[in-house]
């Protein structure tokens, strides 16, 4: 399930507090920062992946694509 939505019976569903944080990655890209510095950014706000872990730059970048 790609992050951002969630699967309920066998659909796929917004899951909206995680599409509030593609926002915000697409948001920090367009500022400029680079993937590293977002996942920097996010891992230091204490933000974990679908799977509770820490965000790298290759994560962020099929996020911000």
């Amino acid at each position: 399930v790609p992050f951002g939505y969630e699967e309920v019976n066998g659909k796929l569903i917004r899951n909206e507090e995680e599409q509030s944080i593609i926002s915000e990655i697409k948001s920090l890209k367009n500022k400029g920062l680079s993937l590293r510095k977002i996942a920097e950014e996010l891992n230091a706000r204490g933000i974990a992946t679908k799977n509770g872990k820490t965000w790298t730059a290759t994560q962020i970048q099929r996020i911000a694509a």
